[in-house]
């Protein structure tokens, strides 16, 4: 019984705190949006086209909200280094700026912009080349959902025309 009490107190606490699984929002998504990009074929534009059929937003060239992202930007710095000075850790850190429109007929109003980051640090052995190549590549596709999933939330609550 005290079990049972202990983890009602704690399911009770962490949603009184507003805590929320990674992924999962309570906001409304519009029923439609332009996505813009310099490159339409960049990885970060495929991470965003997922996200948004996920979350059931239509990519449509007259939507009345219009998501501009500029190109990714990726920084790669040593952390640590063995005793012989070869890098044995590396910083990944992924960014993209982006602007997000209301748009009227020809004009455009800016709504929100920013940058969206992500970081990761991982261990690096130098004679494992191949497993750590695969390791980074894993890596920067995550960064890329996670930021694709972060400025996708920035579209939640904005229109009348948005849908859960």
């Amino acid at each position: 019984m005290g079990r049972w009490l202990m983890m009602f107190g704690v399911v009770a606490g962490l949603s009184a705190c507003g805590w929320q699984l990674r992924g999962m929002s309570s906001g409304q998504y519009p029923a439609q949006l332009q996505l813009a990009s310099p490159d339409r074929y960049a990885p970060l534009i495929a991470s965003l086209g997922q996200a948004m059929s996920q979350r059931q937003v239509a990519s449509a060239d007259d939507a009345p909200l219009r998501l501009e992202v500029e190109p990714e930007q990726l920084t790669k710095r040593t952390v640590a280094v063995t005793a012989i000075g070869s890098a044995a850790q590396y910083e990944l850190s992924l960014s993209a700026a982006w602007r997000l429109y209301q748009r009227n007929g020809q004009n455009q109003t800016l709504l929100r912009e920013g940058i969206a980051k992500s970081g990761r640090v991982f261990d690096f052995q130098p004679g494992n080349n191949l497993g750590k190549t695969e390791e980074e590549t894993t890596l920067m596709a995550e960064m890329r959902r996670e930021i694709a999933h972060s400025i996708l939330a920035q579209t939640q609550n904005l229109s009348s025309t948005a849908r859960p």
